[in-house]
């Protein structure tokens, strides 16, 4: 596929060799410094946020910078020549990183959707995969969504039989437009396990929120849980008894006050805040998340307007304060009672990591309550480890899975 079909000129060519290898052809026939600085430009304009760490990564852009190198300018002299390569360079290693990531990513396999009523709720389920093959249940985290593991499954090399809930008040999932309770969403996933795997032991893998109900829900019920792999999912922050009367007046504030969403003009405005918030989100996968995180409806601009719109697919209740206080040490003697493999994967620059470096022996002395327990850890990669890096989350979890 030509990228510009425009004679005699710089004709980037984009072919793939495999699926993860990209082969950059590049001819040249005559022409001037000014057309070949203006082609460069275009090529530019095709993409502009393309960040170091997918440049240098891409196979198809080195491939691209070695063409780019040998292509050369009648009629100019050497100077000149390289005072233009050295402009131009990056500009066009940023517009073919653009393709090379386009052709680099998977093709997505399909999800279907079912919708199950449990504990009075209606709760949508996404699922991929061979319903015959053995089954994996992955659960979302606090505002995220099922369609977000999508990345992930794309990546996955034996063949699984996934099933991926919306927690209530996410997504496709009925939303209560009242506060939520934390222990709703263990009586659910009870509720999932038994409507999908009424005997037996499971196999659960999940992000944030997902995974530490994953984890209690192992402690709770252990004959349940075949084998348990949390990314990010390590409990929060503990409390002590005395932020109890703030927390109780934020609750009776929270009453009379609901949340609410932010509104976006249109969901490439929302995907530009997905990659402000997550720095190694590619503009492909932004893109793709804003039309699964985001749906039509009304919120507030920042003067506090409100506007019809594009918003997060979420109850805004779920922003609410709980009025109990997070006790860690009940959820250190639920782990306790684990007793299945548990996965720790955190992502190197996670700032959850970085809020437990704050507090010396936190870390340690929760992962000390499972029995068996080992951990590890992703580079480039934030809390968002299966929107950063889904290819390597995709191997930890079929290495922890297939060898249990």
């Amino acid at each position: 596929m030509a990228l510009f079909s425009r004679t005699q000129l710089l004709d980037p060519m984009l072919c793939l060799g495999s699926r993860r290898t990209i082969r950059v052809r590049l001819k040249t026939q005559q022409a001037t410094g000014r057309v070949r600085t203006g082609i460069a430009r275009a090529l530019a304009g095709q993409m502009r946020r393309i960040t170091r760490r997918e440049i240098h990564r891409n196979p198809g852009v080195n491939a691209a910078i070695d063409a780019f190198d040998q292509v050369q300018t009648p009629g100019l002299g050497r100077s000149h020549q390289q005072d233009m390569d050295s402009h131009n360079r990056a500009n066009m290693l940023r517009s073919t990183a653009f393709f090379a990531e386009k052709i680099r990513m998977p093709p997505m396999l399909t999800s279907r959707s079912e919708t199950l009523d449990l504990n009075g709720v209606r709760l949508h389920i996404r699922r991929w995969g061979n319903p015959n093959a053995p089954t994996l249940f992955l659960l979302h985290g606090w505002m995220d969504i099922s369609a977000a593991f999508q990345f992930v499954v794309d990546e996955l090399k034996q063949e699984w039989n996934i099933i991926a809930p919306d927690w209530r008040g996410f997504g496709p999932s009925q939303w209560l437009h009242r506060p939520y309770y934390f222990v709703e969403h263990i009586g659910d996933l009870d509720a999932i396990l038994d409507h999908y795997a009424p005997t037996g032991k499971v196999r659960l893998a999940g992000h944030s929120m997902g995974g530490i109900i994953a984890c209690l829900y192992a402690g709770i019920r252990p004959e349940r849980v075949d084998s348990v792999l949390t990314l990010e999912g390590f409990g929060i922050a503990p409390t002590t008894p005395d932020m109890a009367p703030a927390r109780y007046q934020q609750w009776l504030d929270v009453l009379k006050t609901p949340p609410r969403m932010h509104v976006y003009g249109d969901r490439a405005a929302f995907s530009s805040r997905l990659q402000r918030d997550n720095r190694f989100l590619t503009p492909q996968r932004a893109e793709f998340l804003a039309q699964h995180l985001a749906c039509k409806g009304e919120g507030y601009d920042r003067h506090g307007v409100k506007k019809h719109g594009i918003v997060w697919n979420g109850d805004p209740w779920h922003k609410a304060q709980a009025a109990y206080l997070f006790r860690l040490e009940e959820s250190m003697a639920v782990w306790k009672k684990v007793t299945c493999p548990v996965r720790w994967v955190a992502g190197r620059q996670s700032w959850v990591v970085k809020e437990y470096a704050t507090r010396p022996g936190d870390w340690e002395a929760r992962q000390q309550c499972f029995a068996k327990v080992d951990e590890l850890w992703i580079d480039e990669a934030d809390h968002m480890l299966h929107y950063d890096q889904p290819e390597e989350v995709a191997r930890l979890i079929e290495e922890f899975f297939l060898r249990i």
